[in-house]
């Protein structure tokens, strides 16, 4: 499983009005610089190049961006669909847009269009005391491990996992539908 890049932005609220719900759309090679920008800010001691988005596309991931009415990217997502398994590679949200239902979109979406192209499961790792942990267990996600000293810095990953398959007798509780 690939190593998570969750902002800490990634918040789980209300849009802030009925005009600002995010257009989801397949990243393209014009949104790459704004990527990698993006990138530097939220992450500035491990931020992906360029180059790595354009491996990303390559390689046929699930690399999606928020566009708002104005055509300002304001956050991304990015899954890899391995089989029956989805990895949440990366998700992020812009810090003058935290907290107005971007990363929550962005989650729904990755879930929905993994789910889609067969995945029975996704799977994330977010580093101990984001708050976006609290975004994926309202989407459903489940913590089932802890990685002691994952990240470069030392910092422990912890591992969640949510069933993206509706099985009969059983809620879908977190499961993110079309709404």
């Amino acid at each position: 499983m690939a190593q998570l890049r969750s902002s800490d932005e990634v918040a789980d609220t209300p849009m802030a009005a009925a005009s600002e719900i995010p257009q989801l759309q397949p990243a393209r090679w014009w949104h790459l610089a704004a990527l990698a920008q993006l990138e530097r800010e939220l992450f500035p001691a491990d931020p992906w190049s360029v180059e790595t988005f354009v491996a990303e596309l390559a390689a046929g991931r699930l690399l999606q961006v928020a566009i708002d009415e104005h055509g300002q990217l304001r956050g991304y997502v990015d899954v890899a669909v391995n089989g029956r398994d989805a990895d949440l590679m990366t998700i992020a949200v812009e810090r003058p847009s935290a907290g107005q239902g971007w990363g929550r979109a962005l989650l729904s979406w990755a879930c929905q269009q993994a789910e889609a192209a067969g995945a029975e499961r996704m799977l994330l790792e977010v580093r101990s005391g984001n708050t976006a942990e609290q975004l994926y267990r309202r989407a459903g996600f489940e913590r089932i491990d802890v990685r002691r000293r994952y990240y470069p810095d030392g910092g422990d990953a912890i591992v969640m996992v949510k069933s993206l398959v509706s099985r009969p007798g059983r809620s879908e509780g977190g499961l993110v539908r079309n709404a």
